[in-house]
């Protein structure tokens, strides 16, 4: 069993709670306990220095606007060429970039697996030089017939899938190709794991919408980063799920302010009503600190309805905010090459907040001390105490894909475990490149 036995504390494994850091048997590296409970329970530390005098910068209006005119020059510039065939895919999808006749056959090759839950993201990115998201959100958004159902124009939608990549920062792990890899997670889960019969048009819309923006606009910095450091974003989300606010807040935002890119514009009262309570719903339990008690509730309500797909209607939001939020953090339950790559990437992220912390006088997080940080006890906690748990949670309503999930689950901690994952990620092994780039 690759779970962790769970406390009455709002479903939260007895190994995380404040009384057992340091004594339980569960995990054994402190460090690692403490990261666990901190980011993905609502119980943090209080930083023991004092905050700096100068606030971290956010992303304003004005920041918003100078990536609205950069995704639209660049937009201006292409050529779309005829659509990859595919009897999934509306015919009049077209990829939103201009290609080569390699480069598309190399790119139809990688988009015939995307149903697959070894889609390698990687290869994709490589493909379509550096524009995975925009060909993966746009062709999903045909093929589940969301640019129909609710009258999208094409230069619209192009235009808008522009800004978005735009808005993705040129950081190790919440980038634009997290972005993909989560939103063809989340389709794997529609199409080969079934849960598309169990919701309706307008919740697989917002759900692909909110796979595509979940991180938009991410700066690579946790939200108790912000909060430590009293940041601009911190302050006008009064350090309730900041960064998770900030993602929601631009992806509506930068609509108003720039109707061009206005992918809502033809929803009715009601549709827009309905869209926009649905993707904050799911935006906000992208916060890790609310994981244990989210899960909690949802095996509740998984106990009490089954799995037959009419008696989930009703509560879709619950059932997608659960599966984003799996997907969001599902590198581990990917095949072991891609796994390890996404540890790599997430641990720079975490290096670099540590240097900046320490650049501002704050307390170190977690896992974000690069001289003492053991990266293979933190992905042992991680697949044992969050990701099999949550997976294991959702398996039962995508059967087709529970048992790859469940091996690779395996595999991976077995990895981890090994003397070849502490020789490979010991001291220096940031000096390498990223296995999955």
């Amino acid at each position: 069993n690759l779970a962790g036995g769970a406390s009455r504390d709002e479903g939260v494994p007895y190994a995380l709670n404040a009384m057992a850091i340091g004594s339980s048997k569960d995990i054994k590296n402190v460090v690692v306990q403490e990261w666990l409970r901190d980011s993905f329970t609502s119980s943090q530390k209080t930083p023991s220095k004092n905050v700096p005098d100068s606030l971290m910068p956010g992303l304003t209006a004005k920041s918003i606007s100078r990536k609205f005119k950069k995704a639209m020059s660049l937009q201006r510039n292409l050529k779309p060429i005829p659509g990859l065939d595919s009897d999934a895919v509306e015919a009049e999808w077209q990829l939103p970039y201009e290609v080569d006749g390699q480069q598309q056959a190399e790119i139809a090759a990688l988009l015939s697996r995307d149903a697959r839950w070894d889609f390698n993201v990687w290869a994709l990115h490589q493909a379509t030089g550096g524009r995975e998201l925009e060909t993966l959100a746009g062709r999903f958004l045909h093929e589940w017939g969301c640019v129909k159902e609710f009258r999208i124009e094409t230069e619209v939608l192009n235009g808008w899938l522009s800004f978005v990549d735009e808005m993705y920062g040129d950081v190790a792990f919440h980038n634009s190709t997290h972005a993909t890899d989560v939103l063809q997670a989340v389709h794997c889960c529609l199409k080969t794991g079934g849960l598309s019969k169990m919701l309706k048009p307008l919740e697989r819309f917002a759900f692909l919408i909110s796979a595509i923006v979940h991180d938009l606009g991410h700066d690579a910095m946790s939200n108790n980063f912000h909060k430590n450091s009293v940041s601009e974003r911190s302050l006008l989300y009064n350090d309730q799920s900041t960064q998770e606010m900030f993602h929601c807040a631009t992806f509506f935002a930068a609509m108003v302010q720039n109707p061009e890119i206005n992918i809502l514009k033809n929803l009715s009262v009601e549709e827009f009503r309905d869209f926009r309570a649905l993707v904050i719903r799911l935006l906000l339990q992208t916060d890790m600190s609310s994981h244990f008690s989210a899960l909690k509730d949802f095996k509740a309500l998984q106990a009490a309805l089954g799995t037959e797909a009419e008696k989930w209607e009703g509560h879709g939001a619950c059932l997608m905010a659960m599966v984003l939020h799996a997907c969001d953090i599902s590198a581990q339950a990917r095949p072991r090459s891609l796994a390890i790559g996404w540890a790599e990437r997430v641990h720079m992220e975490f290096f670099a907040q540590g240097d900046r912390e320490a650049l501002l006088q704050l307390p170190i997080s977690p896992l974000c001390d690069r001289t003492t940080t053991d990266v293979t006890s933190s992905q042992i906690g991680f697949i044992e105490f969050i990701v099999a748990p949550i997976w294991q949670a959702i398996s039962v309503l995508i059967p087709d894909l529970s048992d790859e999930v469940t091996t690779n689950l395996q595999e991976n901690l077995r990895f981890w475990k090994s003397d070849a994952a502490k020789k490979f990620f010991g001291k220096g092994f940031l000096s390498r490149p990223a296995a999955a780039s």
